[in-house]
């Protein structure tokens, strides 16, 4: 499975006890299907791995344990701390919202200024969401904010803001 075809539903943030099992933190949230799930796609050195779910626990405040088959001992499961769980994108809640990953390689342009970019990352921060744009050399991280979006076409593949004036300067 392609990183492309999935989206990111949790990180892993460390182990629970000494028989494999792992605490983990939801990015986002989960589609209705979650609880039937029998496999989830593990991001292991840049490349996604399935894996067969023996226990999956969600509680109310978006945190939660898993045991995946074959990781059995505490020492296997501290490789994967800080991992990040992956879910086919056919899974994903069927609403008017998109995937943030979905705007990564979309043209990217400021009306303010007339600069011109390529959406290389979508970051979701706690805070606040970036988007990474690539300006020739340059890599320039943007604020996902309401305020400067003016458009998003996704027929077009292209996203333009409107952004304080030297706010791309700054990087």
């Amino acid at each position: 499975m392609l990183k492309n075809d999935c989206f990111c539903v949790a990180r892993i943030t460390r182990k629970h006890g000494y028989k494999g099992d792992l605490k983990f933190m939801l990015e986002r949230d989960l589609p209705p299907q979650i609880k039937t799930l029998e496999s989830v796609f593990v991001e292991r050195q840049g490349k996604l791995i399935p894996f067969f779910l023996e226990k999956f626990e969600l509680d109310a405040n978006g945190q939660g344990r898993l045991k995946l088959e074959g990781i059995d001992h505490e020492n296997e499961a501290q490789s994967f701390i800080k991992a990040e769980l992956y879910l086919p994108k056919d899974l994903y809640p069927e609403s008017d919202e998109f995937l943030f990953e979905e705007l990564i390689g979309f043209a990217f342009e400021d009306e303010s200024s007339g600069i011109t970019g390529t959406v290389e990352d979508a970051i979701e921060g706690k805070l606040q969401d970036l988007i990474e744009v690539s300006i020739g050399e340059k890599r320039c991280f943007v604020p996902f904010v309401d305020d400067f979006i003016m458009e998003i076409d996704f027929d077009a593949q292209r996203i333009v803001f409107a952004l304080p004036e030297g706010l791309l300067d700054i990087q």
